[in-house]
């Protein structure tokens, strides 16, 4: 005897994601309440140029929504390099205009090694090691800078998805940063752990152009498909369209 099932398909999948929401928004509430309200640069350290993601599925420095996917990962290598990056404690080079438009006096070559790993289709988590790799400083003001090259931080994340579809997208970030910096002039001489917990929004506001100018592009190639070209002379080409 065959028999159907009259329950609806979509309600485990609902509750599983009401489930998963109730036990995120619980603990973002608890890390709000129990940990400090973050003032300063949570991507990572004060010395650090640059702050790349571990996803191929976010914005190269800027988190998505996106998850990268269960048993995908992804592993990246950045380089980059600034100018006046260091910080200058003179009172006269405080009053300056700013380090755009002062002479060269320092330089910083980092490097950031990145690793993603993704756990569950709405889980991934990522790992972060910047490194100073090549400083050069042609300045005797008072000011600070790397008594060595080598790594600056540790910096883990986990990035749960909440909700995602073609158009809009939801997400919480947790991360976590461990400096490796000492006598940092200001986080003092052994920098504590930060902690920080975000929520993530975003919008693919070009899929819907992209899909119109695809729409366009087939009915043009039907268009060119079906027209019989004419070339009275050399480089003039005469066709017939229809809107």
């Amino acid at each position: 005897m065959l028999t159907r099932s009259m329950t609806n398909p979509s309600a485990p999948r609902l509750i599983r994601f009401i489930r998963r929401f109730c036990t995120l928004a619980l603990a973002a509430s608890l890390s709000m309440v129990l940990t400090d309200v973050s003032r300063a640069n949570v991507t990572g350290t004060d010395f650090q140029l640059f702050n790349p993601t571990a996803s191929p599925e976010d914005f190269v420095t800027v988190h998505s929504a996106r998850n990268l996917g269960a048993g995908r990962f992804s592993l990246g290598l950045f380089v980059n390099h600034a100018t006046n990056t260091l910080p200058y404690f003179d009172t006269d080079q405080a009053r300056s205009s700013g380090d755009s438009t002062r002479a060269y006096d320092n330089s910083l070559t980092g490097m950031d090694l990145n690793l993603g790993i993704g756990l569950f289709d709405w889980l991934d988590v990522g790992l972060f090691a910047p490194q100073v790799i090549w400083q050069e400083v042609d300045s005797v003001d008072y000011h600070g800078q790397f008594a060595d090259t080598g790594n600056t931080e540790i910096r883990i994340n986990a990035k749960a998805g909440l909700y995602s579809n073609d158009l809009f997208g939801l997400a919480l970030l947790v991360t976590a940063g461990l400096p490796q910096t000492e006598d940092n002039p200001y986080t003092g001489h052994e920098a504590d752990a930060s902690t920080s917990v975000e929520a993530i929004a975003d919008l693919n506001s070009a899929k819907n152009t992209l899909e119109l100018n695809k729409t366009k592009l087939e009915k043009m190639t039907e268009q060119f498909s079906a027209t019989k070209l004419y070339a009275p002379q050399d480089g003039l080409v005469v066709y017939a369209i229809s809107e």
